[in-house]
């Protein structure tokens, strides 16, 4: 099929969907994301609240948004972030978030 090797001659080509990314072999050998060092886990917490928030995902909110108080996101830095994040990801992302962090701190207040 002459199709056929063209096809695998531009897959060859085709540079990394993302460079310096371990292949499928060397990710289980590397340190879980929360332990590299580039960011700080707060860092790395009110980005993943900020991700997580843009795409609607409440019910992972739960647990990063307490998780992101024990890494030292406090209170009122969460409540600003969701707030900041509601015009850029949408009124009801940012107040379903909201709702999600004013609930963990009425359980664990």
């Amino acid at each position: 099929m002459p199709g056929r090797g063209r096809r695998g001659a531009r897959a060859r080509r085709r540079p990394a969907a993302a460079p310096g990314r371990p292949t499928r072999g060397r990710r289980r050998r590397r340190r879980p994301v929360w332990e590299h060092e580039g960011l700080s886990k707060r860092d790395r917490s009110l980005v993943t609240i900020a991700s997580l928030t843009a795409l609607g995902k409440r019910d992972q909110l739960q647990f990063h948004l307490a998780f992101a108080r024990q890494n030292g996101v406090t209170d009122e830095e969460g409540q600003e972030a969701l707030l900041h994040l509601a015009f850029y990801s949408g009124r009801p992302n940012g107040t379903g978030a909201t709702s999600v962090l004013k609930n963990i701190v009425e359980q664990q207040d």
